[in-house]
């Protein structure tokens, strides 16, 4: 049956809608002709009668799905038609199962399929202004009673889609004596929807061209896997190529599968751990954070301090930190990632299983290597307080590794967690090693004092204990020694001091090696807000550095700014920086954000070395467009070089309704498609997405299993465009692709008195339809006047006048209309 989105202008109280015509009071309505007024439009039988609607549902005071089709039915011998509520309907609203059984059919329908939900505690309201239908349900009856949490039976796994997402850089190094080189980075992700399953494929590409032609390229798949939610289980299983990611067990890439339990599927608890990545950077530079040659995030930054944003919390291990100044020369460095003690709830369980076989041999190796292992991992709620936790790694091979550990929530005295791991190995030329491996975590926050230690962790391993990368590490080289980890711990303080405006922080992340120099880390800032005379908002801040590197060598950086307001949304700075290596720069730097959207800075400077000095000029630009964010930055040494860098952001995603460029989506995190039909320019969430050509936009859905608001920026709509819906709520799973069809329309607005061949006016409550697509422009008010909206050149020409259920006559619209010159006169013949 056609589908129709009738304007339903009878208040349900229960499920069940009278098919009787209303009649309405028409000397209620203040018109000097009641013989000429028409409701019949709103008391035919057509508008209640039994057929399929598309309604947004509500559960109390709370949106469940938006556009969902009900039913509306005929009840066998009586003048009436019933809501359909059906199972689905039912297990949207997450009712507890004593209720759901206890459910009857509703008698009168044949086929049994709608369901009985009235009773003395429950209502069914409709909503005619906002075609709602709202379900008021005792919350005795509820199983789910989380306000910040929408349950399995709501969520969605949108629609069938493709995507890839990209970032792209580009830099250019001219120095003044030498060969020009240019350097590529393009790195992101592929994938494809279909139901709940999602296909993704890393990528990464990089090329290098010097000045005399050669050039040297890489390309690189780092994981490529299926992956789906399993909400009964609230679990995820992936299959495919990708990283083992473990809170207990170093990361390796393998072949295989993975069914592991997802805190974002349940109600909000304790917050996880993810690494912040900071440094000093000397000029405009890249900055690359990646792990076994995959790269995790990339981004540009302007000279002085940086702080990475937080990195998925299912990163484990060790990170590689590189910096790529705007003269070519690098800094790596490693950080560790470890996890805050784990706490679950009392009787919770939660686990991890893999299953498949080691990928080894190099970055860019496909192949499988022995031997085939099975891990398994849980943490168990014991008690209020005490949560028990432990893993095993189990192969064919000759490599076996246990862990056992405890987790205790302290109170004051913050949360802590210990464990200990013990692996056996058998290392080529029949050479056996066991060893045993320490570690403790802790974290605290001090609420009173304004402190928090986001983290403290510790680990030790003995000089025979073998992780798995280093185990496969060993087996590559033949037992060659390479870097074998021997302690490392980090730790993350912050201090606020609201009382002077003043914060402080500290960042210690050190990684020693059995056979190597260790590697380490230390970064701490000092920022302080503060007003000079008339002179407000001043900001001046200093921060140290120290790093030390495996392969030798370290570098210490002092950096100092201070910040002065011009206006709202300029700034000037003064900034200086030193390093042990004899260098010392200062920069004046002028910065604009009065555009939210695109943002820029220009900066001029002296440098002074040991073997020298020389000056610096240096500009950079931010924009945030809708269908990408792009950046680029300059900088001049006279004498010495100059450079350009370039990045785009981006992402395109197709799907049967349309395809649209969008702003970045990178990760798995759900997006939405809206769909206008053929109107352009529709502005969604503050102008992060902007309906294109064909009326087809895209903007991200927020978090995964959570609801998301994703509204049309009505203020900023084209002058000739109007909508009927402007916000859109729906939850989606890890990486669906939603889809939302809004009626919208564009064209002309006319505001005019309708008059007929005999000078009298429509009557009051008579429709105006376009001919060529039904849709009603206006209706007919008091006297004839009429608002129409959304006219198109084709139903211009086709506008109807309806009333006593036919077509009376037709509009006729003057060739050019403008709204400032006041209500005009419209024939209708």
């Amino acid at each position: 049956m056609k589908i129709t989105r009738l304007a339903i202008l009878i208040t349900l109280t229960f499920s069940v809608l009278k098919s009787q015509a209303t009649e309405f009071n028409a000397s209620l309505l203040d018109s000097g002709n009641l013989s000429n007024v028409d409701l019949t439009a709103f008391s035919r039988e057509g508008y209640v009668a039994p057929g399929n609607y598309i309604l947004d549902i509500w559960l109390n005071d709370q949106p469940v799905r938006e556009q969902y089709p009900v039913r509306v039915v005929p009840v066998a011998g009586l003048d009436a038609a019933v809501i359909c509520v059906t199972t689905d309907m039912v297990a949207m609203l997450g009712l507890k199962d004593k209720i759901i059984h206890g459910l009857k059919p509703v008698t009168g329908i044949p086929d049994g399929q709608c369901l009985e939900l009235r009773s003395a505690d429950s209502q069914v309201r409709y909503s005619a202004e906002n075609q709602r239908l709202t379900f008021i349900i005792p919350q005795a009856w509820m199983r789910y009673q989380d306000p910040d949490w929408v349950p399995p039976s709501r969520w969605s796994d949108g629609v069938t889609a493709g995507l890839l997402d990209y970032s792209l850089m580009v830099n250019r190094y001219m120095p003044q004596q030498g060969e020009t080189s240019t350097s590529y980075s393009l790195y992101g992700t592929a994938g494809f929807n279909l139901g709940a399953w999602r296909l993704r494929s890393d990528y990464q590409y990089s090329r290098f061209d010097s000045g005399q032609g050669a050039s040297q390229s890489d390309f690189y798949l780092p994981q490529t896997y299926l992956f789906r939610a399993l909400p009964a289980l609230r679990s995820k299983l992936t299959l495919g190529q990708t990283y083992l990611s473990s809170a207990i067990f170093d990361s390796f890439r393998f072949a295989g599968l993975t069914l592991a339990s997802d805190e974002r599927m349940l109600p909000p608890s304790l917050q996880g751990y993810a690494p912040k990545i900071s440094g000093i950077a000397n000029s405009n530079a890249q900055v690359t954070v990646s792990q076994n040659g995959r790269i995790l995030y990339q981004t540009r930054v302007s000279p002085g301090p940086f702080e990475l944003p937080d990195l998925s919390q299912n990163i484990s291990g060790n990170l590689d930190v590189s910096v790529r100044e705007s003269d070519g020369s690098v800094r790596t460095w490693q950080v560790n990632t470890a996890s805050v003690p784990f706490m679950a709830r009392q009787g919770q369980v939660r686990y991890k299983v893999a299953a498949g076989r080691p990928l080894y041999g190099g970055t860019h190796n496909n192949s499988t290597v022995s031997p085939d292992f099975l891990l398994g991992e849980a943490t168990w709620g014991a008690f209020n307080n005490t949560s028990l936790y432990g893993g095993l790694i189990a192969s064919t091979g000759d490599y076996q590794s246990a862990a056992l550990g405890i987790g205790q929530n302290m109170g004051l005295l913050g949360a802590l967690s210990a464990d200990v791991t013990r692996s056996d190995a058998r290392l080529p030329h029949g050479q056996k090693q066991s060893g045993y491996s320490y570690r403790i975590n802790y974290a605290k926050t001090f609420d009173k004092t304004g402190s928090t230690l986001a983290f403290v962790g510790y680990r030790f391993s003995d000089r025979h204990f073998l992780s798995m990368p280093e185990y496969l590490q060993r087996r590559a080289t033949d037992g060659g020694d390479a870097w074998h980890e021997k302690q490392s711990y980090t730790v993350t303080y912050s201090q606020s001091v609201p009382v002077l405006n003043m914060s402080a922080a500290l960042s210690v992340s050190r990684l020693n090696y059995w056979n190597a120099q260790s590697n380490n880390n230390y970064m701490l800032s000092f920022n302080k807000v503060f007003s000079l005379g008339d002179l407000q908002g001043l900001s001046a801040s200093v921060s140290f550095a120290r790093n030390q590197y495996t392969g030798g060598g370290s570098q210490n950086q002092v950096y100092a700014t201070i910040s002065i307001p011009w206006g709202d949304s300029r700034q000037v700075s003064y900034s200086v920086q030193k390093d042990n290596r004899g260098g010392l720069q200062q920069t004046v730097n002028y910065s604009d954000f009065h555009n939210p959207d695109t943002t820029w800075n220009i900066s001029a400077g002296h440098n002074r070395y040991d073997t020298g000095s020389n000056s610096s000029f240096s500009g950079s630009v931010q924009s945030r467009l809708p269908w990408g964010q792009a950046a680029a930055d300059a900088t001049l040494q006279p004498g010495q070089y100059r450079s350009l860098g370039l990045s785009w952001y981006g992402s395109v995603t197709a799907t049967a309704h349309g395809a649209a460029f969008s702003q970045s989506m990178a990760g798995n995190e759900p997006r939405m498609m809206i769909d206008t039909g053929d109107v352009a320019g529709v502005p969604v969430n503050g102008n992060s997405g902007v309906t294109n050509r064909f009326g087809v936009g895209v903007v991200s859905a927020g978090s995964s299993y959570r609801r998301s608001d994703i509204s049309v920026d009505v203020a900023a709509l084209p002058e000739d465009v109007d909508v009927n819906s402007s916000v859109i709520s729906q939850v989606l799973t890890e990486g669906a692709v939603g889809y939302r069809k809004i009626d919208a329309s564009q064209g002309e607005q006319v505001l005019g008195h309708i008059r007929l061949a005999d000078g009298a006016s429509p009557p009051f409550g008579a429709l105006v339809v376009s001919g060529k697509t039904g849709r009603t422009a206006g209706m007919v008010g008091d006297g004839g006047l009429a608002y129409l909206t959304g006219l198109s050149g084709e139903d211009r020409r086709t506008l109807n006048v309806s009333w006593d259920g036919r077509v009376q006559c037709r509009l006729t619209l003057p060739e050019t209309v403008t709204l400032s010159r006041g209500p005009l006169l419209l024939p209708c013949r």
